[in-house]
């Protein structure tokens, strides 16, 4: 979780990248994530997944999704 005070700094951003290049490194072939449909909450466990558009931003697709969270999955290289 990003503390508040340093959100939208990109912080969460080069976490995601970080962790793609270490699988993607370690022979991994895939990676889900799970973000939560959190809308307007202001309770920090409600987006410690971290929201959609950073997934989508780093190439991973929806593949499903229910009434609390979207399943999204990058194919690595």
């Amino acid at each position: 979780m990003i503390a508040p005070a340093q959100r939208r700094r990109g912080v969460a951003r080069s976490l995601l990248s970080s962790a793609i290049a270490s699988l993607a490194a370690r022979g991994f072939k895939l990676v889900d994530a799970f973000p939560f449909k959190s809308g307007d909450s202001q309770d920090a466990a409600d987006h410690y997944h971290g929201p959609l558009s950073l997934y989508l931003a780093h190439g991973f697709e929806v593949i499903g999704e229910d009434a609390n969270v979207t399943v999204v999955r990058k194919t690595l290289r």
